[in-house]
């Protein structure tokens, strides 16, 4: 995103501040891109906020929460990172869902059979309605699936074909997920 160059021309921002804006804007593009969960929510949404109320002083504007259009996306961002990609199971139902980056929002609900989530607030509330549990998929520890090694007849089979091979079971199997 870059200054709206007919605005900052109507508002006589100087060239310095026209590079000072694009380069904000860059930064946090940057800031909500990368953010992570190893960062505290609060410590990540500030620096965002801090920088969105530069932005605004540079246009030569009072900073006013309603304009602020970088606070959701960042607020967005934290909250796909800790919902999208979780499986709840409904145990009244045996309903399975995945949830995905496109249900989540700010004080939105999301349905699994007979239970809900509230995703509520980042950094402030959320909650879980009816008797859903979380289902954490088991990652398949099968060393000869890990490594790619081709299945043939319930086994992976090593060694250039016509010279020494060897074999082993797979062991997929032993690694179940909880659903």
């Amino acid at each position: 995103m870059t200054a709206n160059l007919e605005l900052a021309k109507q508002r006589g921002i100087s060239q310095v501040n026209i590079e000072a804006i694009n380069t904000l804007h860059t930064l946090l593009e940057r800031l909500i891109q990368s953010y992570t969960l190893d960062v505290p929510y609060q410590e990540a949404r500030d620096l965002v906020r801090s920088a969105n109320m530069t932005l605004s002083n540079l246009w030569g504007f009072t900073y006013d929460e309603r304009f602020d259009q970088w606070t959701p996306r960042f607020e967005k961002r934290h909250m796909e990172l800790v919902w999208a990609g979780r499986t709840f199971r409904c145990e009244d139902t045996g309903t399975v869902r995945m949830i995905e980056a496109k249900d989540v929002g700010v004080c939105r609900l999301w349905g699994c059979g007979n239970g809900m989530i509230d995703f509520g607030r980042p950094g402030a509330y959320s909650r879980t309605v009816g008797n859903l549990v979380e289902v954490f998929p088991v990652k398949n520890q099968c060393d000869g699936c890990q490594a790619g090694i081709p299945l043939i007849n319930g086994c992976h089979r090593m060694g250039e074909p016509g010279g020494y091979s060897n074999s082993m079971k797979c062991q997929a199997d032993k690694y179940k997920a909880s659903i």
